[in-house]
């Protein structure tokens, strides 16, 4: 075998042993971006669930006058355009997702 035999093969060598500890490293990776994707998409869904409930609570006319009614009601419209807030920011920066169709989901 000639020099320039050996330093191809182990060249070779090398590059391949980089290449299989890229790859480890990359699926790695990718099945992170795939787990925190879907525990992301739960959230969404439970937050569309608590958005549609609290809703209907904000949309219930009062018909009593107590200040602390009034308080209650107010914070939880609050907290119903804080979850809208929130889910608009986690889908924000999500190719293919048009944050219209979170809203009017939320609008029925």
């Amino acid at each position: 075998m000639s020099m320039s035999t050996i330093f191809f093969i182990t060249s070779l060598s090398v590059v391949l042993a980089l290449l299989a500890v890229s790859m480890y490293f990359n699926v790695k990776h990718a099945m992170i971006i795939l787990n925190t994707q879907d525990a992301i998409e739960r959230c969404l869904d439970i937050i569309d669930i608590q958005y549609r409930r609290m809703n209907k609570i904000v949309e219930t006319p009062i018909f009593f006058d107590s200040v602390e009614v009034r308080s209650a009601i107010s914070q939880i419209k609050k907290s119903h355009d804080s979850l809208l807030v929130v889910a608009n920011t986690l889908t924000s920066g999500i190719n293919g997702f048009d944050n219209t169709e979170l809203e009017s989901k939320n609008d029925d």
